[in-house]
């Protein structure tokens, strides 16, 4: 469990930019797998609304509250979305699963990186740009 040091309740905010055809998530707070699930859940739900396959998620002030045998199970119900969008993470690096996040989207060919800087993450979103 990676709790440590933040107790606020979970938060997600999702704002989709028509400019760069990206959606932007912010996650804040103790996140509970159902948490996550329901995050990820909405970004799909706005990836279909609006086509957008990009998706850059900052959970730097986010830690979850999840162990690593109930983190695989989330990463299999998340597959079919993992495969079709593109997602750049900006990760909270005192969250040590979250090495085992991106090894096991490389395993899987995932189109997802964990990035420590927000400018890192669009770069490599948006190439190009």
């Amino acid at each position: 469990m990676q709790h440590t040091g933040i107790t606020e309740k979970f938060r997600a905010t999702h704002c989709y930019d028509r400019e760069s055809g990206l959606l932007h998530v912010t996650a804040s707070g103790l996140a509970e797998p159902e948490d996550i699930l329901a995050m990820y859940n909405k970004i799909m739900e706005l990836s279909c609304r609006y086509d957008c396959h990009r998706a850059l998620i900052d959970m730097r002030a986010m830690m979850k509250n999840v162990d690593d045998n109930r983190l695989l199970v989330m990463i299999d119900q998340l597959d079919s979305l993992l495969r079709r969008i593109r997602v750049a993470r900006v990760i909270n690096t005192r969250d040590s699963q979250q090495n085992l996040v991106q090894s096991i989207a490389d395993s899987r060919n995932y189109p997802l990186k964990n990035f420590t800087s927000q400018d890192q993450a669009l770069a490599w979103l948006l190439p190009g740009l």
